[in-house]
């Protein structure tokens, strides 16, 4: 049972520490917040990769509210390219309940991976220049 013990243990840990690198290789900036009289009750951001965008963005939401919030979901989502091109991507749901101070985090819409890699700036040949939820 103590080789078992142990296996658990070393699964468990090798299971966080890349879980929490996955995690860590975004950088997200803030697109949204939703505020009421008391204060801010949500902050939306998006994120690409720390080394440079590579044509997928992922969203955070944050609860900064003391109240937990319930079916939690994303609308489609509406990305315009440089070129003008528009890239519709579904919208999902992000999670049953956001608890106070949670953060939860969509799945990496492919916007333009097969031709736009490097920074996120207008220096792309083809970067996303907004986002737009539909409500």
């Amino acid at each position: 049972m103590k080789g078992v013990y142990h296996l658990s243990v070393i699964l468990l840990v090798a299971f966080s520490v890349q879980w929490g690198s996955a995690q860590s290789s975004w950088t997200y900036t803030e697109f949204a917040k939703v505020v009421n009289g008391s204060g801010t009750l949500f902050k939306l951001e998006y994120g690409i990769k720390k080394n440079g965008y590579n044509g997928y963005v992922k969203w955070r939401i944050t609860n900064l509210s003391n109240q937990p919030v319930y079916n939690v979901s994303i609308a489609d989502k509406k990305y315009k390219l440089s070129s003008g091109a528009i890239v519709k991507r579904s919208g999902e749901n992000i999670t049953s309940v956001l608890q106070p101070g949670e953060s939860k985090t969509t799945m990496a819409d492919a916007v333009n991976s097969d031709e736009n890699y490097g920074s996120w700036s207008d220096k792309n040949d083809n970067p996303v220049t907004y986002q737009r939820f539909s409500v």
